[in-house]
């Protein structure tokens, strides 16, 4: 009898823990539902969230849709591994054709060819400090 009630308590715990689960899965889904529609973000925007979140909330505010597992799996890999940040993932995926197609404007994030004269002027700056 004692057994039983562990047994069941037990059961009753999973359960509880799996319709939170659930309840936070639906939460983030409505969530990413709404980052969609927004009309313009800040970089910040997409830098709050982390790893599979992240990548998620990349492809519904500059592309307008969910993320394929292929391409999941591609920039999880990337970031993971450290071979791109972010920053760079967020650059890479606003910049790609389909993220040029839909225009999505994104406070705080500079075009490629922006990037490369920003860094040109700040190393002409190190350089006429050091002379």
């Amino acid at each position: 009898m004692i057994q039983t009630d562990k047994s069941t308590q037990r059961v009753a715990q999973i359960l509880g823990k799996l319709q939170q689960t659930i309840r936070q899965k639906d939460e983030v889904l409505l969530d990413i539902d709404i980052f969609m529609n927004k009309l313009y973000y800040h970089s910040d925007d997409f830098y709050q969230y982390d790893d599979i979140l992240f990548v998620q909330y990349v492809y519904a505010g500059v592309l307008k849709r969910k993320v394929e597992p292929k391409g999941l799996e591609l920039r999880i890999q990337e970031l993971r591994s450290s071979l791109k940040s972010k920053e760079e993932i967020l650059r890479a995926v606003r910049y790609s054709q389909e993220g040029i197609d839909q225009d999505v404007k994104i406070v705080g994030l500079l075009a490629p060819h922006q990037r490369i004269k920003d860094r040109s002027y700040q190393l002409l700056a190190n350089i006429k400090q050091t002379a």
